[in-house]
C-alpha cells in the first residue's frame, strides 16, 4: 500500500484539512457568524464599553459548555458570586455546576505608600493573583473559562511591558492546559492592544443611541486567525433570556434547482395577467397609491397559498392584527383559524424599535 492511501489525522477522508473542533457560544446567531463557534484550546478576547453585554456573552458560553458536560471556571475580578449569580436568574438561569472564583484585588491607589523599592505592592499582588489562577487551572482541569474582567489587572500594572509578559504568560497557560478561554476587557485606546495581538480572536460589542431615541447594539467579529467568518456588523439584542445575534444579510447563491413552478394569486383576472401566477423563490412588489388594494391583493395571496395546504407569514407595519384578521373576514377570508392551527403567522412590526437586522 502506497505510503499516503490513509490521510493525516488531521485531515478528512478528501485529504483536506479537517477543521477544528469548535466550542459553541450558545448564541446560535453568533456561532453562524463564527461559521460554528470558537475553535477550541485558544484565548478570545471579549471587548467592548461598559453595558454592551461582554458578561452576559461570556455567561451563555459557560453555560453552553456545563450543558455539554464540560468543567467550566468563571473568574471575576469585579463583580462578586451574588452579583453574578442575580445577573444569571434575570436571565432565568442558574451557574450551577460552574466553579466561581472570585479574585480579590485591592486599589493599588488605595494602598499606602511603601518605602522598599525593589518591588511594588501592585506587581506583588499581581504575581499573587497569577497563582491563584493556576492553583485553579490545576484543581478544575476546565475545558472552558471565563476571565472577568481583565481592566482591573491592567490597572495594577504600571509598565506596558511587564503588563503584556504578565498577559502572555497567562495565556501559554490556558492553551498548554487545553482550555478555551474568553478574556472580557474595555475598549481601550490603540496604543493599549496588548491582549488583541496575543489573543486568537477579538470580538466586539458596540451599543449607540439612535437619532430615534432607542439604542442599536451590533456585534463585529475584529480578528479570528486561520478560520472563516461572516465579517461586518451584525445586529444584536439583549432581553430576558439573554443575547440574540442577527447575522448580517449576505447575496445567497443561486438556486440552480429551482423549478418553474407558478403560484397563484387567488385573483384570477391577475394570474391570467401574469401567465398563471407568481414565479415561485421570487420576490414581488406591490405598488400603488393609498386605498388601490395593495394590502388586499396581498392577503388573498396568503389565503390562496392556505388553500393549497402551504404556509404563510404575514408581517404587519401599519396595521394592527386585529384589524388585519377583521379586514380579512370582510374579504371572505377567515384565517384567525389557520394561525390557530399553526399555518399562519402573522406578526405586527414597529420598525422605530428595531434593528435592520432583526
Amino acid at each position: 500500500m502506497a505510503a499516503d492511501a490513509h490521510p493525516h489525522p488531521d485531515q478528512n477522508g478528501r485529504g483536506t484539512p479537517a477543521a477544528p473542533p469548535r466550542a459553541a457560544t450558545g448564541i446560535a446567531g453568533l456561532d453562524v457568524a463564527l461559521d460554528g463557534g470558537l475553535p477550541r484550546g485558544h484565548v478570545y478576547v471579549i471587548e467592548g464599553q461598559a453595558g454592551t453585554g461582554k458578561t452576559t456573552l461570556a455567561l451563555h458560553f459557560l453555560l453552553a459548555g456545563r450543558d455539554n458536560h464540560e468543567p467550566c471556571l468563571l473568574l471575576t475580578t469585579l463583580e462578586t458570586r451574588d452579583d453574578l449569580t442575580a445577573a444569571a436568574h434575570s436571565h432565568g438561569w442558574s451557574l450551577a455546576g460552574i466553579e466561581v472564583l472570585e479574585l480579590s484585588l485591592t486599589d493599588p491607589l488605595a494602598q499606602p505608600v511603601q518605602r522598599q523599592t525593589l518591588f511594588r505592592p501592585s506587581q506583588v499582588e499581581l504575581d499573587e493573583t497569577m497563582q491563584v489562577v493556576l492553583a485553579a487551572l490545576e484543581r478544575v482541569h476546565p475545558a472552558r473559562v471565563v476571565l472577568d474582567s481583565m481592566s482591573t489587572l491592567r490597572s495594577m500594572v504600571d509598565e506596558p511591558f511587564v503588563y503584556r509578559q504578565y498577559m502572555s504568560s497567562l495565556m501559554h497557560a490556558l492553551v498548554a492546559r487545553d482550555c478555551t478561554a474568553i478574556i472580557t476587557d474595555e475598549f481601550l485606546a490603540p496604543q493599549d492592544l496588548h491582549l488583541r495581538t496575543l489573543a486568537h480572536g477579538v470580538v466586539h460589542l458596540r451599543r449607540e443611541v439612535t437619532s430615534f431615541g432607542n439604542e442599536r447594539r451590533q456585534v463585529e467579529i475584529a480578528k479570528m486567525r486561520a478560520m472563516p467568518f461572516q465579517s461586518g456588523r451584525h445586529d444584536l439584542v439583549i432581553e430576558t433570556g439573554g443575547i440574540r445575534v442577527f447575522p448580517r444579510f449576505v447575496a445567497a447563491p443561486r438556486d440552480t434547482a429551482s423549478t418553474d413552478e407558478l403560484q397563484p394569486t387567488g385573483v384570477e383576472a391577475l394570474d391570467a395577467m401574469l401567465g398563471g401566477g407568481l414565479d415561485r423563490g421570487t420576490t414581488t412588489l406591490f405598488v400603488g397609491a393609498a386605498g388601490t388594494g395593495k394590502s388586499s391583493v396581498a392577503m388573498q395571496c396568503a389565503a390562496a397559498a392556505l388553500q393549497r395546504g402551504q404556509s404563510a407569514a404575514v408581517y404587519l407595519f401599519d396595521e394592527r392584527p386585529s384589524t388585519w384578521f377583521r379586514r380579512a373576514e370582510g374579504l371572505g377570508f377567515p384565517l384567525r383559524q389557520q394561525v390557530a392551527h399553526g399555518n399562519l403567522f402573522v406578526e405586527q412590526i414597529d420598525p422605530a424599535e428595531m434593528s435592520p437586522g432583526q
